[in-house]
């Protein structure tokens, strides 16, 4: 089986790069209203889309969101650390207890505590019920597109 994955070209300038491309000729620089409205209204759609494909990302971060400055234009990347949620366990609409599946096998893996709600990283998979991590994981992708927004 073969899965193919089609996207269209984006430069590659992560918002992390683009901020400190940014920065260095301003000193202190800061992307207008307007313009960081537009990032995060884009970003918060694309995580609604993955919630909705029973998909978490975890990792959400500067580094993992790809920009085109030309188009004002937001790709979510970066899915080594996501998790697919099986169908039987939509976290959204039932309190049934399964054992969650993981694209890859068991690793290791680096999440960016800055980016990471605290629940996240207060309960890392101590004791706690599937459905109770995958909400909270789920709900720390949002916590990530704030810290986005405000960095």
């Amino acid at each position: 089986m073969q899965i193919l994955i089609v996207m269209p070209y984006l430069s590659p300038c992560t918002l992390l790069k683009y901020i400190q491309t940014q920065r260095k000729g301003a000193g202190v620089w800061c992307f207008p209203e307007n313009m960081a409205w537009s990032i995060f209204v884009q970003l918060i759609s694309g995580v609604e889309y993955l919630h909705e494909n029973l998909t978490v990302h975890q990792n959400i971060t500067l580094d993992s969101v790809l920009f085109d400055s030309e188009k004002m234009r937001v790709v979510i990347t970066g899915f080594n650390v996501a998790e697919i949620v099986p169908p039987d366990m939509d976290y959204r609409h039932t309190d049934a207890t399964a054992t969650l599946r993981q694209k890859h096998s068991p690793r290791r893996t680096y999440i960016n505590p800055y980016f990471t709600a605290p629940e996240t990283l207060e309960h890392a998979n101590n004791g706690i019920r599937s459905q109770d991590r995958i909400s909270i994981r789920a709900k720390s992708d949002l916590y990530s597109c704030g810290v986005i927004l405000v960095s």
